[in-house]
């Protein structure tokens, strides 16, 4: 009896080392107590900003940054940073996107937008906001999923060219193509000077191989919204039509375009900015490459 209790008192003593062992990763027999635990990196001060944020954009020629958001009449239009500068070429479509970091601490972009660029100046470049908002931007951005200042945007198609390579844009000025606009508002007719000088410049047209030329009219921000619309869009149909006859450019390969009020922010107020805000346009239209 007393050897019985000896050998229970045993088996008790060596249960409570195999309890005492298994925290320790210690083996016992053929047991192995392996401690499983998921792995959280605590970063220091100086590193915070490293892993609460994707990696920054580079300073390349497809990665651009959102400067400004404004209304223009029905649409919505962004001003980025770059231009003739960084490449960029009338017709570029850019997605819009927006750092976000998951809750297990993965760093990714989010589409907010699609972007389409209408001018492109030297060092900046004026987009139409095609899309705004996506499903991805719904779910992590509920507050505000559209876009904003500051978000990157970022080539979509293949439409970006080293400056040597970039296709011809003309810009002519009503007082210079027509006949005096301010006097006589309602004719569309061209001066005899304005009809010479733009057959010399769309020269330049008519050798490049492009499936498609826009002609848009600009007006100045004085007067009605819908007559301004209306006598651009007759100007760029005179212009369209002098090209067609004078040039002999395919009447299938060239569209004319009222765009209406446009007026340059930066340069309201300097003399001459009114002319220079009433003006035509021809520029080369660029398709998406196919994949």
């Amino acid at each position: 009896m007393g050897s019985i209790r000896y050998m229970n008192k045993n088996r008790f003593i060596m249960a409570m080392f195999a309890m005492l062992a298994a925290p320790t990763n210690h083996s016992l027999g053929d047991v192995v107590y392996k401690k499983v635990s998921t792995l959280r990196v605590t970063p220091r001060d100086d590193d915070a900003a490293m892993v609460s944020m994707p990696n920054p954009p580079q300073n390349d020629n497809t990665t651009f940054k959102i400067l400004k958001i404004q209304n223009v009449g029905n649409s919505l239009t962004a001003m980025i940073d770059g231009g003739l500068d960084r490449g960029m070429l009338p017709g570029t479509i850019l997605k819009a996107q927006r750092p976000y970091i998951s809750p297990l601490g993965v760093s990714e972009f989010i589409p907010v937008a699609l972007l389409k660029t209408l001018e492109v100046r030297e060092t900046y470049t004026i987009a139409e906001v095609v899309t705004n908002g996506s499903l991805d931007s719904q779910v992590h951005f509920s507050d505000y999923p559209e876009l904003m200042v500051g978000d990157r945007a970022e080539a979509e198609a293949i439409n970006i060219a080293s400056r040597t390579q970039l296709l011809p844009t003309l810009s002519l000025t009503y007082n210079k193509l027509f006949v005096d606009p301010k006097s006589n508002p309602g004719s569309y007719e061209l001066s005899s000077a304005g009809r010479q000088l733009l057959i010399d410049k769309g020269q330049t047209f008519v050798q490049v191989r492009a499936p498609l030329l826009l002609v848009e009219g600009y007006t100045d921000g004085h007067g009605d919204r819908s007559t301004n619309q209306m006598e651009s869009y007759q100007r760029a149909l005179t212009v369209r039509q002098t090209l067609i006859d004078e040039l002999g450019i395919d009447p299938d390969r060239i569209v004319a375009i009222g765009m209406g009020e446009s007026e340059d922010p930066q340069n309201a107020n300097l003399p001459g900015a009114e002319d220079e805000a009433r003006r035509v346009i021809i520029k080369v239209k660029t398709l998406p490459q196919e994949n």
